[in-house]
């Protein structure tokens, strides 16, 4: 016992109460009546479902996170860390291998501990509120491709950066930093065109009258874009989205086929205002921003902390390793990724309201944009009155009323169209 072991276990603890009480809030705050602005697309039945199933995600949240944290004191006690060290360190393999291998051994052991709760997430809470469409043949797929991308891509950079940090000193963190950024972007730009169809086919809307009216929008705010792309969404769940995705010349915005099934021409041509919106309210720069600057605090902390005897002597471990200072800096820093993840989704909410800002002023049908929150929340099964708190934590979207007020309160100013469709550096901000 040390100061790093109080310091950990009053934080990991702390976080599990506040996420617990958060989610009591949550529950305590929905509210019996159904709301008058969205009574026309809920009926007693569907918001009854939409609350049972809130319920059902609140609890299973909260048994999901007592037993990563169970797990994690267990192992603590056992001494699990410096065994596996032992272990490893018998083969007298290089450094960087025996590191790779140790964060490897760790990362298997998680996903063996998540693989009993996915499945009951999937095939059985989702599947009881009608959400899934997940085959057990898709799931074993996803599975397998999602560790193989891991092992492919995260693998060179992670022996990377452990290498800099055994060969760079004090500025190693530098060169993590700039490593990590470069991986960042390449990964993001080349998402929709590499990653995205290993798991789902992405084809060219069919040309028809929603295609023109989206067509007809996107040329009047000069953005050009080539193809209007639809994702075969459905063959895992019902829920409908839209997203735009990497930048430059390979910019796309990809609808679900979900969505296209339940909002009609004016409605879609509205989501996607909403998504251009964050284009050119460079939301998507700005994203790419924080996660840069994340990834930049990370590092910085990792170096100042990575060699630390007394962190490495809070887990019991005989020597001082690279590899169980990366995994326990991982541990030390839980509260200051809550907080980042806490700042992280409050700039969204406000780049939410921005992007339907842009939607409503440039599209100039709000009534189509309400109408599509609207629908897409009854089939999302969203709670319509979560507690500010939990908010606080876990929404990078505004709670649906308060878009609606803000959407119609933005429909009564006047702005011309072309004021709409300026945009500097200085409104950002």
């Amino acid at each position: 016992m040390n100061s790093y072991t109080v310091i950990i276990l009053l934080a990991l603890i702390a976080i599990a109460v506040i996420r617990v009480l958060a989610g009591r809030l949550n529950l305590q705050a929905m509210s019996h009546r159904i709301p008058a602005a969205v009574a026309d697309v809920y009926d007693g039945t569907r918001y009854e479902c939409a609350r049972n199933y809130t319920r059902a995600v609140t609890r299973f949240g909260w048994l999901s996170g007592g037993l990563d944290l169970l797990a994690l004191l267990v192992l603590w006690v056992l001494g699990a860390f410096n065994s596996l060290d032992v272990a490893l360190a018998s083969f007298d393999m290089h450094p960087v291998l025996t590191s790779l291998l140790y964060i490897a051994v760790i990362f298997v052991a998680y996903l063996m501990l998540r693989l009993p709760r996915s499945l009951y997430f999937t095939f059985v809470l989702e599947e009881r509120f009608e959400l899934n469409r997940t085959t057990t043949r898709s799931f074993v797929l996803d599975s397998i491709k999602s560790i193989l991308l891991v092992l492919v891509v995260g693998g060179p950079l992670l022996a990377l950066l452990l290498w800099l940090y055994l060969m760079a000193g004090a500025t190693a963190w530098l060169y993590a930093w700039v490593a990590t950024t470069l991986y960042l972007l390449i990964v993001y730009y080349v998402s929709p065109s590499c990653i995205l169809p290993l798991f789902n086919r992405v084809t060219p809307l069919a040309a028809g009258p929603m295609r023109d009216e989206i067509m007809r929008y996107t040329e009047s705010v000069r953005f050009p874009l080539k193809n209007i792309l639809v994702m075969d969404a459905s063959r895992r769940s019902t829920r409908a989205n839209a997203v735009f995705t990497s930048f430059g010349k390979n910019r796309r915005i990809i609808l679900y086929d979900t969505l296209i099934k339940q909002l009609d021409k004016k409605e879609v041509t509205a989501v996607v205002a909403h998504e251009i919106g964050h284009y050119r309210r460079k939301h998507i720069f700005l994203k790419l921003l924080f996660a840069v600057a994340r990834v930049g605090i990370t590092f910085f902390f990792l170096s100042v902390f990575v060699g630390e005897v007394a962190l490495a002597k809070a887990f019991s471990m005989e020597r001082i390793t690279l590899h169980g200072g990366f995994v326990f800096c991982a541990i030390l820093f839980a509260p200051l990724n809550v907080a980042l993840s806490i700042a992280s989704n409050a700039l969204s909410r406000r780049h939410e309201i921005e992007a339907d800002r842009y939607a409503v002023q440039t599209f100039r049908e709000p009534d189509a944009l309400i109408s599509a929150l609207k629908k897409l929340s009854a089939s999302n099964l969203v709670n319509l009155t979560p507690h500010p708190f939990y908010v606080c934590l876990h929404y990078s979207h505004p709670p649906l009323l308060q878009r609606l007020r803000c959407i119609k309160r933005i429909a009564r100013e006047k702005i011309p169209h072309r004021q709409a469709l300026r945009f500097g550096w200085r409104d950002m901000f």
